[in-house]
């Protein structure tokens, strides 16, 4: 697993406790997001702060997999416990929350910057890290 915290800062098999201390770190300023990776294109991601609410997104695989929280207020507690729950693999974590397909073909200009970054960011991770894998 990778953890990305705000573009900046990578852990590799991140531990429970660096995970919730990264989501605890998010305070809405500039690119406050962070991802947690399984593998390329595998990951849960959040963005937001804890006074607005959080957003999530998950992708299996493709494109065609990318699922979106309902809700964009989602409470620190429900992040942490999603992102917790992923990182020890256990598939409860979707429980968490309402998903909603992410159209990724449309219109993004409704979305944060920090979470059109945060995608661009875990597409752009993908591919260095399946090319440095087969390097």
């Amino acid at each position: 697993m990778i953890l990305t915290i705000k573009g900046e800062r990578q852990v590799i098999n991140p531990a429970p406790e660096q995970v919730a201390s990264a989501l605890r770190s998010l305070d809405g300023v500039g690119d406050s997001f962070a991802i947690l990776e399984r593998r390329p294109m595998f990951y849960v991601q959040t963005a937001g702060d804890p006074d607005d609410g959080f957003l999530l997104e998950y992708q299996e695989g493709s494109l065609d997999q990318h699922f979106q929280s309902v809700r964009q207020d989602l409470p620190l507690e429900t992040v942490e416990k999603t992102f917790q729950m992923y990182l020890v693999n256990d598939s409860s974590w979707k429980s968490g929350a309402e998903w909603a397909p992410l159209d990724l073909s449309s219109d993004v200009s409704g979305v944060s910057p920090a979470l059109t970054l945060a995608l661009g960011l875990s597409v752009a991770l993908a591919g260095l890290l399946g090319w440095w894998r087969t390097a």
